[in-house]
Parts: structure tokens; sequence; C-alpha cells
């Protein structure tokens, strides 16, 4: 579908902003050397932005004015594009609107994130660690948040939004990550639940079915530290997972040896 519409674009600066006004955003934003205020994004919903559709007051502008801003900011004529609409539009789009209107399935925002963080002296010092606290400490807790949030009114309007970064072990990736692997680790509650209701239907026993459930989980620790013990310092999110398939092994094994 075509993003090159009133509601659509007003709604993607409004993802935006609510990142850049999030109360914890300040603690990790990049700043301005000159201001020493946080940047903002890179995108053409910035307001007052070149190629923008929102004025310096985050109005959008009216769509009579929408061919213009693109043929003389996107376009440096009517067959080549600009930096600005090869890095922040779809490949598909087309400088042409001879034949059709413009379109654009495709808008990317960039927001660059400061460092060091406090307590490094540097941004080249202890990387994975600096990487591993704002993923932490903001993109699995606030960030993911409002992400999923604004996911939820997204869908109603066609849009379909995504988040992540630019280093696949930096700090946007993991946090990002860790948001839905502690999502779904919530549904283990509800896998144990229902297993332990199976297992005390079938058995018949209370002993039975608690001892159960207690030898499975007690499984998942107990191999973490013999990974741990023989030099495996890395644990990925996978390893997590897989308390859903030790959940159906164990509880099989249970009924073998029943």
């Amino acid at each position: 579908e075509n993003l090159l519409e009133k509601g659509k674009l007003e709604f993607i600066k409004k993802v935006q902003d609510d990142f850049f006004g999030s109360d914890n955003f300040p603690e990790w934003c990049r700043l301005d050397e000159e201001t020493g205020e946080c940047l903002g994004f890179t995108s053409l919903m910035e307001s007052g932005g070149v190629g923008s559709f929102f004025d310096s007051d985050g109005v959008i502008k009216p769509e009579s004015e929408w061919d213009g801003i693109i043929s003389s900011t996107w376009c440096s004529d009517s067959s080549t594009k600009t930096a600005l609409s090869i890095t922040m539009v779809d490949k598909d789009f087309s400088c042409d609107s001879s034949v059709d209107p413009f379109k654009v399935t495709y808008f990317k925002s960039t927001l660059d994130f400061g460092g060091p963080l406090a307590e490094y002296e540097s941004v080249q010092r202890d990387v994975a660690e600096q990487h591993r606290e704002l993923g932490n400490a903001y993109f699995s807790t606030d960030a993911a948040v409002i992400f999923k949030e604004d996911q939820k009114e997204s869908s109603d309007l066609g849009i379909n939004l995504y988040f992540g970064g630019l280093n696949p072990v930096g700090g946007v990736a993991y946090g990002s990550v860790l948001s839905y692997l502690m999502a779904d680790m919530m549904l283990a509650t509800g896998s144990i639940l229902f297993v332990f209701l199976y297992l005390l239907f079938s058995l018949r026993s209370l002993f039975l079915s608690v001892i159960g459930i207690f030898e499975i989980l007690v499984s998942v620790p107990m191999s973490f530290a013999i990974f741990a013990i023989l030099g495996n310092g890395y644990v990925s999110f996978l390893q997590f997972m897989g308390l859903f398939i030790i959940m159906g092994i164990g509880a099989d094994d249970i009924f073998v040896f029943m």
C-alpha cells in the first residue's frame, strides 16, 4: 500500500515522537556537539527537515505541496533519485510521476545513540558490556514497551512496523530480542501449568506430578551449570527457548518410566 496518506504519515511521526519523548531517552541519546541537546531522528518525518512532510512546528503540510517536496528534494530530475530517497524510501520508488502518482511502500528512519555510557572511559572500551547495558536498561524495557504499543495501532492502519540495529550484536538488537524473549518465556508458565495438570490427570498422583515437574525444571539450571563448567561463557537466546522442548521430552519420559 502507498504510505503517502495523511493519517499514515502522522502515525509514523507519532512513533518517532514517542521514542524521542520517552522519559529515559535523554540518558542514552547522542548529543549535539554544539547545543548539547539530544539529536533526533534522521527521517523524512522530521519537523522542518529537508524533504520532510512536516513543518518546523511538527504540523503536516498540505497534500497539494507533497509532489513539489518530492520532486525538488527526493529527485534531481524525472528519472534520477537523490541520496535522500535512495536511503530513506523503498528501492521501487520512482521519480517519474507522469504515469502514476508518487508511491512509497517503505520509510526508513534512523536514531543514533551516544557513548560512552556512564562509568565508561571511552566508546572503544568494554564495547560488549556497553551494548548489553543499553539493551538491558533501555531497549528491553522502555523502547520495547513503546514499540509494542505503537505496533498494535499500526496494524489498524495497515502499516508494518519494524525496528532493529545496524550492529547485529549491538545494544539495540540485543535489547530488541531480549524483550521478545522475556515475553515468550512468560508463556512457559502456561506450558508448565498445562503439563502439570496433564500429569496430575494421567497419573492420579499429586506427589508424582510435583516430583515430575520438579525434575524437569531442575534439569535446566543444572544443564547451564555443566555448560559453564565446561568452559562455555556464551549463552544464546535459543537456549532459553529450549525450556519448551525440555517440558515435552521430560513429560514423555515420565510416562515411559511409569
